[in-house]
């Protein structure tokens, strides 16, 4: 009698409360067991990240062999919005360090890493790509931002001297279910929030922002499928920065204002700070040759539908 042995591959993700995290704990968990996939998820409730020790004893004991990230101390966020530029840095490049060196020392097959279109800064250009990262200026959120910058220059590292098969996908600006929905947050929730509390207080909005500036917007559930392709997806290419890029998620401020009022059927006026910075060609010109390789026949979700989708579920 023959016995079959299935090798089942542990994926652990890392920060599976955040917006990401959540995200792909909700998306994946329907996946378990298929393709031969396991999964773990670790909160900052079950393992302090910054105790290199705690980190490395959980992962001994859970043995993943691929690991996610999608942990982070953001400024932005509602936990962290009182901590200074430096502790953000600080807590960020330990947490980052103590990963990549568990992450190394388990010789994990793939670490998944994740970064931001901000650290382009904010000079406008044509034909950038990933080797044009670290060349902008950064004049907000610079604790953040900085350890990012630090991850990509830590990342280059670890993959020339150890070796390690480190991706990180570079995101514009990802919306959907899970995010904080707060007035100061990332953009689309935030002025969703704005304007379903001014529609229930029968008041006009106002929006710092230049009605033209723009955006590239990316669906959350599009980067978990393309995580997913990740995770399956074996090529020598696949490796080191990818910046992700809706083609069709280019939309400016007052666009988008308005595509949400109609939803929400919000008949109120909608005021711009018209003297505001216009950053309407900013960072949306890019060559994106490496994600149309890696990801030929990926096609982005419409962006009314998710919005529709998003905006549906928060006002049920």
């Amino acid at each position: 009698m023959n016995i079959i042995y299935i090798m089942y591959k542990k994926i652990l993700i890392i920060g599976s409360n955040g917006f990401i995290g959540k995200n792909l704990k909700n998306n994946l968990k329907d996946n378990y067991g298929k393709n031969n996939y396991e999964y773990c998820y670790l909160t900052r409730e079950k393992v302090d990240l910054k105790d290199k020790i705690a980190l490395k004893k959980y992962m001994h004991l859970n043995k993943p062999n691929i690991v996610i990230n999608a942990s982070g101390v953001v400024g932005s966020s509602m936990l962290n919005q009182k901590k200074n530029n430096n502790v953000i840095f600080d807590e960020n490049v330990v947490i980052l360090m103590n990963i990549l060196e568990c992450c190394q020392e388990m010789k994990i097959e793939k670490l998944i890493l994740f970064s931001t279109y901000r650290l382009f800064g904010e000079e406008v250009r044509e034909n950038y790509d990933e080797n044009d990262l670290t060349e902008g200026t950064i004049k907000n959120n610079t604790g953040y931002l900085e350890s990012k910058r630090c991850q990509n220059i830590q990342m280059e590292l670890f993959m020339k001297r150890d070796k390690m098969k480190i991706i990180c996908l570079i995101m514009p600006n990802i919306f959907g279910e899970e995010d904080q929905y707060i007035m100061n947050g990332r953009i689309v929730p935030s002025l969703i929030t704005k304007m379903i509390n001014v529609k229930r207080e029968n008041k006009n909005i106002s929006i710092e922002s230049s009605p033209k500036n723009q955006l590239n917007l990316i669906y959350v559930k599009d980067i978990i499928r393309i995580i997913e392709q990740v995770i399956e997806k074996e090529d020598e290419k696949l490796v080191g920065n990818i910046m992700i890029f809706n083609k069709n998620g280019i939309i400016e401020i007052e666009e988008l204002a308005k595509k949400i009022a109609e939803i929400i059927d919000y008949q109120g006026i909608i005021r711009f700070n018209e003297e505001g910075e216009n950053k309407k060609t900013n960072l949306m010109t890019p060559n994106l040759s490496k994600m149309e390789y890696l990801f030929p026949d990926f096609e982005f979700t419409d962006i009314d539908f998710a919005l529709n989708q998003i905006i549906k579920d928060f006002v049920v």
